[in-house]
């Protein structure tokens, strides 16, 4: 059966068209649409007048955020394209676009919207400031590769590169977000380079420590002092040794120290102080003890810290003796010892099953006018237990209020642990 058919008008050239039903009713579809599509573009033409009278009335207006949902309605303020309209328009006024950033996260959920655009018009701003008051305030992230661009600028622009390198830090802290290497850290590099700034080079280093890279960190100070263009002190370098030292790095240990020979940079006390503590914390306080030696013979001269440390190792390793000997060496070459040097004896003593002698070194450190702390409390008390003098301890640990020395958690615990050992 054929389609029905409908006759309409004829055109200019005099023919006549004729329609099927179905083709009729697509002319009122599409007829349809054409009339919603014009409602949408004046939808459309109506939400970016809104917007243009919010961007003139939050310019003007000094507290805009209390009263703009009473400005305007709710459904036209808050809708997508509305705000995506004011973000345009305030593209130029970083500080404009962070307060109504922050104003809509408080109404809505921020997420929902980019955070990079305003992150970029804060950059460009140069508001640094505003820019980490931005990341902290909200719970949005921006795309990692806006942070890498925003970090390269900062360290690249900023008034204060030791200041935008600790903001850069913080950016770990806040958005747990690690610059690259290449593009963060070699921005910073390159400017220090031009400035010449040597305490910017440490903190670069430093930084790459913190995050593990020590390795990162050598190759850095390597580049840097070939040819003479920078030496960096020997600070910097003691953070790597220290960082090698955790790591149980001993070679690298070792090619961070030649290093600093090549180029100039003699190791300070306080270099070999973070070797000896590093081989003394991994059990390895023979070395410590040959290492501390040789460079006493090399002319290098220890002071309480360095003794101090050799002599906890010792002690760890059961040498109380041993220990006994470089304590009087110390005192013979006129250095004091103090409340943390008597610690760690009275602790080897008690660990060798010494308790008098080392109550005998308390009442020392007592009338040398050493104060006595929690941490030496812990250690007598502790010595008293694990040698069955559970009645002398709890002693102790009543009279501590009696000495103004407040009981912490470590206290109760070694205490507790006498009790159950001992079967009290």
């Amino acid at each position: 059966m054929m389609a029905r058919r409908h006759l309409l008008r004829s055109n200019n050239n005099g023919y006549l068209y004729c329609f099927s039903t179905h083709q009729i009713r697509s002319i009122a579809t599409a007829d349809a649409t054409l009339d919603h599509s014009t409602c949408d573009v004046k939808r459309q033409k109506k939400l970016k007048e809104v917007a243009r009278r919010v961007c003139d009335l939050i310019r003007r207006q000094p507290s805009w955020e209390s009263t703009l949902l009473s400005e305007f309605p709710q459904e036209d303020l808050l809708h997508p394209t509305c705000i995506a309209e004011i973000f345009r328009r305030q593209s130029g006024n970083a500080f404009l676009t962070l307060r109504f950033y922050l104003w809509l996260s408080s109404h809505q959920d921020a997420n929902r919207f980019s955070p990079d655009a305003i992150l970029s018009a804060l950059s460009e701003a140069k508001a640094w400031k505003a820019s980490l008051h931005f990341l902290r305030s909200t719970k949005c992230r921006p795309q990692t590769s806006s942070l890498e661009s925003f970090a390269a600028r900062l360290c690249e622009e900023g008034n204060d590169l030791e200041e935008s390198l600790e903001t850069v830090l913080e950016l770990k802290r806040v958005l747990d977000f690690s610059p690259s290497l290449l593009l963060t850290w070699n921005t910073a590099l390159s400017r220090s380079l031009r400035i010449g700034d040597v305490i910017t080079i440490g903190c670069i280093a430093q930084a790459l420590c913190k995050e593990g890279k020590m390795s990162e960190a050598l190759e850095l100070l390597r580049d840097i002092s070939k040819g003479g263009v920078m030496t960096p002190d020997a600070f910097t370098f003691n953070k790597l040794v220290s960082g090698f030292c955790r790591a149980k790095n001993y070679e690298k240990v070792s090619e961070t120290l030649h290093l600093m020979i090549q180029i100039g940079c003699k190791p300070t006390i306080f270099t070999y102080q973070e070797v000896i503590y590093g081989l003394c914390r991994n059990g390895m306080a023979g070395e410590a003890y040959r290492l501390f030696n040789d460079i006493k013979y090399r002319g290098y001269v220890h002071d309480v810290v360095s003794y101090t440390t050799m002599i906890d190792g010792l002690c760890k390793m059961g040498q109380v003796e041993h220990a006994r000997d470089m304590w009087q060496e110390m005192i013979r070459n006129g250095l004091v010892p103090n409340e943390y040097t008597y610690n760690v004896l009275v602790y080897g003593y008690c660990k060798m099953g010494d308790v008098d002698e080392a109550k005998k070194m308390y009442e020392e450190m007592l009338g040398r006018g050493c104060k006595e702390s929690v941490v030496s409390c812990n250690t007598m008390i502790g010595g008293l237990c694990s040698n069955d003098r559970i009645d002398e301890a709890w002693e102790w640990f009543e009279r501590m209020p009696d000495r103004s020395i407040d009981r912490d958690s470590t206290t109760y615990s070694i205490m507790i642990q006498g009790f159950c050992q001992g079967g009290g």
